[in-house]
């Protein structure tokens, strides 16, 4: 029988510095710890910590309100890039000064399994390409003006992938993506870039003509890469968030 440490402790109630009510339940395994519960989670945690307020709970929603570091085999340390997109993902979607500057995030959210860090770290790492090259989290190819990040609805992609698919709106004249006014044939040419290349859709007199041939052809592109970029997923997308 496994020796028990700390039996003296049983039954006290302590308040940890992220405002939540830990009940230590047993003793611990090893000397200096005792077994405790915060919110239904069991964990053992060092007495000296216990007493002072200092456990930390790993469902506490720290990262912009939202997002928590879970229980898993993941860490910041050994997982810092995956890490780092995640927060980042988060701070897209849940702060107000990040949309404030970019407001195309505004009305954005994440599925609540993705809140956890181990749950997005697990599926980051089952699909992340390992062929070398440089990937990013993309929301918009699977599904167009889709605001939802989730295992349902992501993808990874190139840079220059995901910078196409954001570039929505437009820094020219016309005021619409890919449309710029010909002075020589008196109409509107329609360009699209494609890694890295220019490609001419034609010229017409209607912008509105000119816009959709554009946002067509823009369309066109992104399917190709949702078929070779995509993995299988469950046919119903959305009805999987809920």
């Amino acid at each position: 029988m496994i020796k028990k440490y700390g039996r003296k402790y049983i039954g006290k109630i302590y308040r940890t510095h992220e405002g939540y009510d830990l009940k230590v339940i047993d003793g611990g395994n090893r000397g200096g710890y005792v077994t405790v519960k915060i919110r239904g989670y069991v964990f053992e945690a060092k007495i000296c910590h216990v007493q002072i307020g200092n456990v930390k709970y790993p469902f506490h929603q720290s990262v912009f309100n939202v997002g928590c570091f879970g229980v898993g085999k993941y860490s910041r340390k050994n997982d810092k890039l995956v890490y780092n997109r995640w927060v980042h993902m988060l701070e897209r979607c849940y702060s107000p000064e990040y949309q404030k500057k970019y407001p195309t995030y505004i009305g954005c959210s994440i599925d609540k399994r993705w809140h956890n860090f181990q749950v997005f770290a697990k599926w980051h790492y089952k699909y992340y390409p390992t062929n070398g090259l440089k990937y990013e989290l993309d929301k918009d190819i699977r599904i167009e003006s889709n605001k939802i990040y989730s295992k349902y609805t992501c993808m990874f992609v190139p840079r220059k992938v995901n910078a196409f698919m954001a570039n929505v709106k437009s820094n020219n004249t016309s005021g619409y993506l890919g449309v710029n006014w010909n002075k020589s044939s008196s109409s509107w040419r329609v360009m699209i870039h494609i890694d890295g290349k220019q490609e001419y859709l034609g010229v017409f007199k209607c912008i509105k003509t000119a816009s959709r041939v554009y946002q067509e052809a823009r369309q066109e592109q992104a399917e190709k890469w949702k078929r070779y970029y995509s993995f299988d997923y469950p046919k119903s997308i959305l009805d999987n968030l809920k």
